[in-house]
This record gives structure tokens, sequence and C-alpha cells, in this order.
């Protein structure tokens, strides 16, 4: 529980993010047999600069195998070209997946936009909803699954939240509670 309601750390991934992932009952790490190829011109226009690194460190991570399956985000469309593959889409945006959810809508950044992270609807195209950062749709991730292995309900979550001052931010809590 305390985890849950932690609050998420502008380092959160690595250092954080795998820590709770060990929590996991089953933290077996996704296989990238070909690894994940990245798009350099995709990400420099659709990552501002300080998140690169972020995103390179994500990418070496699912690579090599080290990311744990969480349902609610897959790694399937990493580095999708939206402008390439998607005429409904606006060319003057670019937009860099980190992966989908399992409905398959996209989860993106743009440099237009700075660190958030949103959901982009594969049937409209949409671009909604958002996470403050790559930090914390990570956290909403591996945090969900946890609450849902170990059968937490969202009142037990909200009662934890509200007896702490330092905690998660309330977004992402309601998001956490939202997918349960």
């Amino acid at each position: 529980m305390e985890k849950i309601t932690d609050p998420i750390s502008d380092n959160y991934f690595e250092n954080q993010f795998f820590e709770e992932c060990k929590l996991l009952k089953e933290s077996e790490g996704i296989s990238c047999k070909n690894g994940v190829q990245i798009s350099q011109d995709l990400l420099e226009c659709s990552v501002l600069g300080e998140w690169r690194s972020w995103v390179d460190m994500y990418q070496r991570t699912v690579s090599e195998g080290r990311f744990p399956f969480l349902w609610p985000f897959q790694q399937d469309g990493i580095s999708f070209d939206f402008a390439e593959e998607l005429d409904e889409l606006d060319k003057n945006n670019k937009y860099f997946s980190l992966g989908c959810d399992p409905s398959g809508d996209w989860y993106v950044m743009t440099g237009e936009t700075g660190p958030e992270v949103y959901l982009c609807d594969q049937y409209d195209y949409g671009v909604y909803d958002y996470w403050a950062t790559p930090n914390h749709l990570l956290a909403w991730a591996v945090r969900v699954v946890l609450a849902d292995e170990h059968k937490i309900s969202p009142l037990e979550i909200k009662s934890r939240f509200d007896q702490r001052e330092n905690r998660i931010d309330d977004k992402t809590l309601e998001r956490i509670m939202e997918e349960l």
C-alpha cells in the first residue's frame, strides 16, 4: 500500500521503478528478440531533449529483456511512425510512441507539449488524457499491477493516500484507482 501511494521522483526510472517491480508476483522480463529500433530523427523532433536519454534507457531496458511485463502498458509500437503509417493523423505534429495499452491505443510524447505522455486513440487518432511525465506512466502501470495482484481496492488506496503527507500526485492516483 505504501508503494502505491509513494511520490514519483524525477529519477523514478530506473531506480525506484525496478524496486517496485521486485514486489510483483511475476516480474519476468519481456523479450524482444530483435531489440527495439528507434528512429533518431523521429525521437529528435518528437521528444524534448531532456527526455531523450530517458527514452534511450527505456529502449535499452526493453531490448535487453529487463523490462517486466505490465499488462496496462505493452511495448508493441515503440517508436511507431504515425506520419508514415497513418494518413488520418495531422502530419504537422510528430508523435513518439512509448508503447500501447491492451486495446491498442498508443502512449505518445510530442516535442510540442513537453514531458507529458498522451493516449492516442487507435480509431479516431485523437490525442487525449495524459500523464505528467514518462515516469508517471511507468509508476501508474506497475502500481496498477501491484494493487491488482495484492487485491487492494480503490477505497483502501484512497484511504492510505488521505493519511499521507508525502504522496503520489492526485491525477496518477485517480488513474490507478480507475484501472482497478
